[in-house]
């Protein structure tokens, strides 16, 4: 195991962006904290990290998209069209059933607020699912 491959370089990344997020998230909207610390450069902490992380989710799409446009791995999805079809259908509704089954048990479910974020959380997997065959990734994590 190559601690210094590219792949390793961006889990440990991706990981660390994920914990200060999360930290921020902690520190920043604890009930005890008073409004002026609720505040980063005069935005609340909610709308600021939001923003924060929406951009971050924004520019890995993009860079994975980039990446994916220039490795351009298809051998997968080209030998075995209907298991890689198969494939990104699962990881694309098994995570937003996950959401429908939370708006369930909230009584949300019959909102169309509730469908509309079901059918982006569906194609934003099942486009990450394409992304990360074609760049290379799933070639290399389960050769």
């Amino acid at each position: 195991m190559n601690f210094s491959d590219t792949f390793f370089i961006a889990i440990g990344v991706g990981g660390g962006l994920g914990l200060i997020l999360s930290f921020l998230y902690w520190f920043f909207n604890k009930s005890s904290s008073n409004n002026l610390v609720r505040t980063i450069f005069g935005i609340s902490t909610y709308s600021f990290l939001n923003a924060i992380t929406l951009t971050l989710a924004s520019i890995l799409l993009v860079v994975l998209a980039v990446v994916a446009g220039i490795v351009r791995d298809g051998e997968y999805p080209y030998k075995n069209p209907i298991h890689f079809t198969l494939e990104v259908l699962a990881s694309a509704f098994v995570p937003a059933l996950l959401f429908l089954g939370i708006a369930w048990s909230r009584g949300n479910l019959k909102s169309f607020n509730t469908l509309e974020k079901f059918l982006i959380i569906v194609l934003k997997f099942a486009l990450t699912t394409v992304l990360l065959q074609y760049s290379g990734y799933f070639s290399h994590v389960f050769p």
